[in-house]
């Protein structure tokens, strides 16, 4: 996502231009950059998706509620949790003592209702209550299913209704490992390990193979890589939309006042997440099966991604982030943050070379527009004016969340590069190359001004590489 939102409309209000004085480019300007600084700390969105509410600890402020307190609490711990330990501790033994029988006899339909059957003891160790809205989708055709993810569970709580599916999951250890390895596994579920690069190449080849094979198990994936809060939605990666199959969207939305659902893995162990859930009194959820739909024509699979996680969000009341989930465990690549400086200090570059030229600041898309967020009042007379500060559209939360998605979308879309290198073997024919080019352009307006920006910066640098090799000869 952009990390200077609006950042040439803002140095237009901290340094409005006015006519008949020099343009000024100091102290303002600093500011500004304060400003950003200052608002990241102090309104750290990213920090937000993966921080834990504390938990509610009781205050007995009237002797009222003390002993009902107390009650409850020794019903949880002592009444409902040793009865949904031994109802999980017995369906575990169950499921392990008939799976080698269904694997024996190779009954599809055994082996579907044994899994389902083990995930919803789970849910009733949980003393769940999950309201499913909709008919889960069955789909002929290849096909994924994809939803935000708050904790492990809610593979468990998608896959004990109506049919099971098998999934993509991070390698672990522990408690989680162990079922990895002896029960998902089985049933066509995909492992990897996120350091390893070959891993994920290897990946990508199987989960394709694994879904252009209709009789496997429908592939539940959770594109954002990582758990969040169940507040926010942050990046959906690309890869799970760009397989060539129809996506189903899940929206799971877990309901607090019971049962805090989220999953830290770096605060908590899955076993204590475990142990927490089943001594509340109830986990309480909704789960919204949206309608299954494919990538529109011309449409990349970021775009498709986006939008994909705006509608989730909008049905599971989830506030739509454009940042990366992998950030939570793992410090973005040199080369990514070394092209974030660069790309500040040219916009920065461009601000101050257009005041000096006398014209608007150019904006991230790479057009130049007036700003309106400043009027001069006609009345004003002699050295003094009075500069009348509209409110900026940037100001709309939702207007610039949707922005960044925009440019997010359009700056990770490989579109672009492919499209540049494609035309390069024509550099010696200018009418060709436009032509050439105008035949793979992009029908979406900001994909289509974003390629027009990287075509006129290609051209030019092919330009100035001649000069150089002429006066080099």
């Amino acid at each position: 996502s952009d990390v200077l939102p609006d950042f040439e409309k803002k140095l237009n209000l901290s340094s409005p231009s006015i006519p008949g004085k020099s343009p000024s480019f100091a102290l303002q300007d600093g500011l500004a950059f304060i400003n950003f600084a200052a608002q990241a700390i102090a309104q750290d969105e990213f920090s937000k998706c993966f921080t834990q509410k504390p938990r509610r600890k009781f205050d007995p402020t009237t002797l009222l509620l003390t002993p009902l307190y107390w009650i409850g609490w020794f019903v949880r711990y002592f009444i409902l949790f040793p009865y949904r330990l031994a109802l999980l501790l017995v369906a575990t033994v169950l499921f392990f003592l008939s799976l080698p029988i269904v694997l024996h006899i190779k009954s599809e339909y055994w082996q579907h209702w044994l899994f389902k059957s083990y995930c919803k003891a789970f849910l009733m160790s949980w003393g769940s209550r999950i309201r499913y809205h909709g008919p889960k989708p069955r789909v002929d055709e290849p096909h994924i299913f994809v939803s935000n993810h708050t904790s492990v569970i809610d593979y468990i709580v998608l896959s004990a209704h109506d049919f099971p599916h098998a999934t993509v999951a991070q390698k672990h250890g522990g408690v989680i490992g162990y079922f990895e390895n002896s029960v998902l596994t089985l049933n066509g579920s995909l492992m990897f390990d996120r350091n390893e690069k070959n891993d994920r190449n290897t990946l990508a080849r199987k989960m394709r193979e694994h879904v252009h094979n209709t009789k496997n198990v429908p592939l539940l994936i959770f594109p954002e890589g990582t758990c969040v809060n169940n507040e926010y939605t942050v990046l959906f990666h690309k890869g799970a939309f760009d397989l060539d199959a129809m996506v189903a969207p899940v929206a799971v939305r877990y309901n607090k006042k019971w049962a805090d659902a989220y999953w830290h893995s770096k605060t908590q162990s899955f076993t204590k997440h475990l142990l927490y859930l089943m001594t509340r009194w109830a986990l309480v959820a909704d789960v919204w099966y949206l309608p299954p739909r494919a990538r529109k024509p011309g449409q990349s699979a970021v775009e498709f991604a986006n939008e994909v996680k705006a509608e989730i969000s909008a049905v599971a009341n989830l506030k739509n982030l454009s940042w990366d989930g992998y950030f939570k465990n793992f410090a973005p690549a040199k080369d990514k943050q070394v092209k974030l400086q660069q790309h500040s200090q040219s916009r920065y570059g461009n601000v101050l070379m257009n005041r000096m030229r006398n014209r608007p600041a150019a904006d991230r898309m790479g057009h130049l527009r007036r700003s309106q967020s400043i009027s001069i009042s006609p009345a004003a007379s002699g050295s003094s004016r009075d500069i009348a500060y509209a409110k900026p559209d940037w100001m709309d939360v939702k207007e610039a969340t949707a922005e960044k998605n925009k440019i997010l979308a359009a700056l990770d879309d490989q579109r672009s590069l492919e499209m540049i290198e494609e035309i390069s073997h024509r550099k010696n024919d200018v009418v060709k190359t436009w032509k050439r080019y105008t035949k793979m352009r992009s029908e979406d307006f900001t994909q289509r001004r974003i390629e027009n920006s990287s075509w006129r910066l290609w051209f030019k640098q092919r330009i100035e590489q001649e000069h150089i090799k002429k006066r080099r000869l």
